[in-house]
């Protein structure tokens, strides 16, 4: 997976390569997602990632995706 991650950083990746890697990371972020409410005893209705858009009139959201330039780094 950190193969995956650092390619988006790779000046030269063709746009296939980028979307098919933030594909495979959002399903990786959504693994760690069921197996913290697994092994935590919890349950989640809804997460999403810092670009998620609200799509108003009670549609719920985009839940957004993976951005390497915005969530390259852990922020609190």
């Amino acid at each position: 997976m950190k193969a995956t991650f650092d390619s988006l950083y790779t000046p030269t990746i063709s746009k296939k390569d980028y979307d098919e890697a933030v594909s495979k990371l959002n399903s990786r972020v959504e693994e760690v997602w069921k197996y913290i409410c697994k092994v935590g005893k919890r349950k989640i209705s809804w997460w999403a990632f810092s670009n998620d858009v609200d799509l108003g009139r009670g549609n719920g959201s985009t839940g957004g995706q993976f951005d390497p330039t915005t969530d390259k780094e852990w922020k609190k």
